[in-house]
């Protein structure tokens, strides 16, 4: 059985050559931005939330309540006063929501370059 000819035998090397070229830069086009630009919000997201860590880590260590996914309402009513909690920030002692609206505005200022110490919350203390 005799198979037709393919199109590679009809391509001059010169057109392969430029047709290997063009995929070539195409592929670097699309693959290349992704990995040399910026980390995706969600990672930045992640990497300021870290020095937060520990605070969730204790609630999640004390609490001794059903492990049930979702909120419910035993699990409610250990994380309410959490709202009403304080912690050390900048040599103060602030409820939580002062001190981590406070702690964003630092980010702010560190990424546009007008600080750069960022103090972070600590010593969470529950009533």
């Amino acid at each position: 059985m005799k198979f037709p000819e393919s199109n590679a035998s009809r391509w001059s090397p010169v057109a392969r050559g430029c047709a290997s070229v063009a995929i070539l830069a195409y592929l670097a086009a699309v693959i290349v931005p992704p990995l040399a630009g910026p980390a995706p919000a969600s990672e930045l997201a992640s990497r300021i939330l870290q020095p937060l860590r520990p605070l969730v880590d204790l609630l999640v260590r004390r609490y001794e309540g059903p492990a049930e996914p979702g909120l419910t309402p035993a699990t409610k009513r250990y994380l309410y006063p959490v709202l009403t909690s304080t912690v050390n920030l900048d040599g103060e002692r602030l409820p939580i929501f002062a001190a981590l609206e406070q702690y964003a505005a630092n980010v702010r200022r560190c990424f546009l370059a007008e600080g750069k110490r960022l103090d972070c919350p600590e010593g969470l203390q529950l009533p």
